[in-house]
């Protein structure tokens, strides 16, 4: 989860922080607290399998829509963003295509 699902989640967001809300690189990585060369590599890398299979998934793509917008109007605690991230890992275990992901990733 930590190795591979967070990682693409947080380029679903940085792309919806930079194209949704205009958001130079920098206030995004501040925003995710990651680097900035992070955020250049999630903006102009091609898109990964898991990335793809993350935003064409219904709930996970509305989770992203959701974690941007709450980064980018800042008026959600850390509390609430740490549950929305726990939210993430909880919808990822209950979408049946996935179920055996976690398994899988761990086995490599």
């Amino acid at each position: 989860m930590v190795k591979v699902v967070l990682p693409a989640f947080r380029s679903l967001v940085a792309r919806r922080l930079a194209v949704n809300y205009g958001l130079p690189q920098t206030d995004i990585a501040r925003l995710l607290g990651i680097t900035q060369p992070s955020i250049s590599f999630y903006l102009s890398s091609k898109r990964g399998k898991w990335i793809e299979m993350l935003e064409n998934n219904p709930k996970i793509s509305e989770m992203a829509d959701q974690f941007a917008a709450a980064l980018a109007q800042g008026n959600k605690s850390q509390e609430e963003l740490d549950a929305l991230l726990c939210q993430l890992c909880t919808t990822f275990r209950e979408i049946p295509e996935f179920k055996d992901v976690g398994y899988a990733v761990v086995k490599r």
